[in-house]
């Protein structure tokens, strides 16, 4: 089994400290995923960047994607921050592991995203009808 080294705060630049404290602010922690990014100058902000983007989707639409991606693709790690992240959102316990099953019966957009997500990501990219 391979192991990473993640870095500690104290190793990290000036910038990527900055980073490090705004997220530990906003979440209660750092997550490894982003630790291992800032072993790099630029890739924590950039993904940052990249992940905040302008989008027509909400946060709360945004969570069914990656809880849906994250359960599908048997990533324990991102279904367990994803869980938490939905729930920031508004989600409850309840609808966070209803999701995670593919559907959002208690909402018909988020179910239609949810059953869309499921099947785009089941079926690499090729969603059925």
């Amino acid at each position: 089994m391979s192991r990473f080294t993640l870095p500690v705060r104290e190793e990290l630049s000036d910038i990527n400290q900055t980073t490090y404290d705004n997220i530990k602010k906003k979440i209660g922690f750092m997550p490894n995923l982003y630790m291992m990014y800032n072993k790099n100058e630029n890739a924590l902000n950039d993904y940052l960047v990249l992940q905040n983007r302008k989008s027509t989707l909400t946060g709360k639409e945004k969570e069914v994607v990656n809880l849906i991606n994250s359960q599908i693709n048997g990533c324990v790690y991102c279904v367990s921050a994803h869980t938490m992240i939905a729930k920031m959102n508004g989600f409850t316990d309840d609808q966070a592991f209803e999701i995670r099953k593919g559907t959002a019966g208690f909402d018909p957009k988020l179910d239609a995203i949810a059953k869309f997500t499921a099947s785009m990501v089941a079926n690499r990219g090729k969603a059925s009808e």
